[in-house]
C-alpha cells in the first residue's frame, strides 16, 4: 500500500465567487470521487488499495490542515467518467479531469491536524526552512508510511 496526499484548494465559481477548500473536500469525499488533472503528479502511480490523506491548502482559516483519509477503490480515465465528474459542484470553474479516483472508507480525522504542528517530524518536508509550503502544492504528493502514521496519529 502506498499513501498519497490529495491537496485541495479553494475553487473559483462561474459567478466569480469561490468555494472554500473544506467545501471542495467535503463534496468530493461525500461523492466518493476525486478528479485528477493533466498536471497532477503521481496519478500514474495511484492504484486501488492505496491510501489517501486530504490536505487543505490555501490561506483560508481552515487551510494548512490534514483533515481526512480514504482508500482508493479504483481509477477511471475513460472519457465517459471524466465528462460525468460533477463532485466539484455545478458552478465550479475547473479544467476537465483526465482521470477520476473512486474513494471508499472516507473518514474525517477526529481533529484537523495543523501542518505547523507536525511539519518538523515529516520526512517529506525540508528541515531548517520556513519555506515548506512548496512541497504541498500541485494536487497530489506521494508520502512514506512513517509520515502517514505521524499525521494520522497526531494528538493536540
Amino acid at each position: 500500500m502506498t499513501t498519497f496526499l490529495l491537496i485541495v484548494n479553494r475553487c473559483e465559481r462561474f459567478d466569480g465567487g469561490f468555494d472554500s477548500a473544506i467545501t471542495m473536500a467535503r463534496r468530493r469525499l461525500e461523492a466518493g470521487k476525486w478528479a485528477l488533472y493533466a498536471n497532477t503528479p503521481h496519478k500514474a502511480e495511484m492504484k486501488a488499495g492505496d491510501r489517501v490523506l486530504v490536505y487543505l491548502a490555501g490561506a483560508e482559516k481552515e487551510a494548512k490542515h490534514f483533515v481526512a483519509a480514504a482508500t482508493i477503490a479504483g481509477i477511471d480515465a475513460s472519457a465517459r467518467a471524466c465528462q460525468a465528474y460533477k463532485a466539484d459542484g455545478p458552478d465550479a470553474l475547473a479544467e476537465p479531469p483526465v482521470a477520476v479516483l473512486s474513494l471508499t472508507d472516507a473518514r474525517w480525522l477526529s481533529a484537523p491536524v495543523p501542518v505547523g504542528s507536525v511539519k518538523d517530524k515529516l520526512d517529506f518536508v525540508p528541515k531548517g526552512t520556513n519555506k515548506w509550503g512548496c512541497v504541498l502544492q500541485r494536487g497530489a504528493k506521494r508520502i512514506g508510511e512513517p509520515d502517514a502514521e505521524r499525521i494520522l496519529g497526531w494528538r493536540p
